[in-house]
């Protein structure tokens, strides 16, 4: 009970200090043989939830983008999906690039992967990586997670992640409903 009276808490207060127009939805599933592909939330195109809407979780982290919404149940793509792509970048750089799910083994915390950086950028471990808003499907400055670690290919660089959003935990999200883009 005290643990759902936090989680009430820090979602009512997400939802009083951003910046968008969100509409709050609690999971309702979670996909087991989808894991770290696929939610369900509890709100619909009745509440005006439409195809690719941005969804964060209370800390304001990115969770993901609406991928099927029904009336009153919609599909949520989650940025740990491999199929997930989101533009990005770093914080305290001039790095670019694009974050994708990781395959993870059950029972592991997902990882992403953050792709198409310079071969020799300069990143280190606890680097935040935000949206850079390319595209105009996700806003920018939401934040993805941070740098585990970097390494340095023939062509380009990439980094692991560890996403800023507890995907193991995840009970309440928010869909963006003013189109960052409008």
């Amino acid at each position: 009970l005290e643990a759902e009276n936090n989680e009430l808490r820090s979602a009512l207060a997400f939802k009083k200090q951003t910046e968008f127009d969100v509409v709050s939805a609690k999971v309702i599933r979670k996909q087991p043989l989808l894991w770290g592909k696929t939610i369900e939330i509890n709100r619909g195109a009745d509440e005006g939830i439409g195809v690719s809407l941005c969804v964060l979780a209370s800390n304001g982290g990115l969770v993901g983008k609406v991928q099927l919404p029904g009336q009153e149940i919609s599909s949520v793509l989650l940025i740990t999906d491999e199929g997930s792509q989101v533009s990005a970048r770093v914080e305290g750089s001039t790095e670019f690039g694009q974050v994708v799910g990781r395959r993870t083994n059950y029972g592991e915390a997902p990882r992403l992967r953050l792709r198409y950086l310079s071969k020799n950028a300069a990143l280190q471990k606890g680097m935040k990586v935000y949206t850079d808003g390319r595209g105009k499907l996700f806003p920018a400055n939401i934040p993805i997670g941070t740098i585990e670690d970097f390494e340095s290919g023939p062509v380009y660089g990439e980094a692991e992640i560890i996403p800023a959003v507890d995907f193991s935990n995840l009970q309440t999200v928010f869909v963006i409903t003013n189109s960052p883009g409008s």
